[in-house]
């Protein structure tokens, strides 16, 4: 099953605000054996999301928009899927009650303008937000699904975790076949990206196995992925061919966070010093 991410929004394309929507998608969608084949960046105008939508599909099987569902002016993903739908706009009565209910609850007078939260493309289906204000939707076009997500990342996430990336591994599941691959991270320091991949050439090379070299300053992650039920033989075969003191650790045992529990199981504590730059 092919996937591909739009977000949306000039702060993203204005260099204002970095697109770690994007990045959060791009490794939960891998998590669950999703593919992403493209995501692409547009910013807040109608006919260029519509456009982007559609071409979208006629190469993926869903498409995944973060951003453009709030109440102001250039919030306009909502208007854009309507208009790629060939339907119109309608206001939600139970969506209108939520909204008003959520804003007497927190003393304040409700301004019209927010009640766009409420309408929704005619025959979308809600994602319910648990999060925040604003659903997310699920638009059924001629060449796929949209599911169009708030860009606040805590209300995406929510939607994203509780109802589409169940949906999206159980389509993945039934069209592909088989079951879903999976994903680990081995964790080095003091090695260089080089050195890792001639070392981990005989694992490259297995039938079914993919390997991808992730450099930072401080580590190099190698990530891993193959069928759930060959990902430890894996992982173990790479382990012996990079020796016992390469990996650190694993997925989201970071190198403080290793280091942290080591100290505490030692009991041991660590001071510094700074006496260059006055603090």
């Amino acid at each position: 099953m092919r996937v591909e991410l739009l977000t949306v929004g000039d702060e993203l394309l204005l260099g204002d605000t970095v697109n770690g929507n994007a990045a959060w998608l791009g490794r939960r969608l891998a998590d669950h054996g999703v593919a992403v084949t493209r995501s692409t960046v547009v910013g807040d105008r109608l006919d260029v999301i519509v456009e982007a939508v559609t071409e979208a599909l006629g190469r993926a099987d869903a498409v995944i928009t973060t951003g453009g569902l709030g109440p102001t002016g250039d919030d306009v993903t909502r208007d854009a899927l309507a208009k790629a739908a060939g339907v119109a706009l309608v206001r939600d009565p139970e969506l209108e009650r939520r909204l008003r209910e959520r804003v007497a609850a927190a003393g304040r007078g409700l301004r019209p303008m927010a009640l766009r939260m409420a309408d929704v493309p005619e025959g979308a289906g809600l994602l319910a937000d648990s999060a925040g204000g604003a659903p997310g939707l699920r638009v059924r076009l001629p060449g796929g699904t949209v599911y169009a997500l708030p860009g606040v990342p805590a209300e995406m996430r929510t939607i994203m975790e509780e109802v589409v990336l169940p949906e999206l591994a159980d389509a993945a599941r039934s069209r592909d076949g088989g079951p879903a691959v999976a994903r680990r991270l081995l964790r080095t320091a003091g090695i260089w990206e080089s050195e890792l991949a001639t070392a981990l050439a005989p694992v490259e090379a297995l039938d079914g196995v993919a390997l991808a070299y992730l450099p930072d300053p401080a580590e190099v992650r190698v990530r891993l992925t193959a069928a759930p039920d060959r990902l430890d033989d894996v992982e173990r075969r790479a382990r012996e061919l990079l020796g016992p003191d390469a990996v650190y650790g694993t997925d989201e045992e970071t190198l403080d966070k290793v280091v942290h529990r080591l100290l505490a199981e030692r009991s041991a504590t660590v001071a510094t010093a700074e006496s260059l730059t006055g603090g």
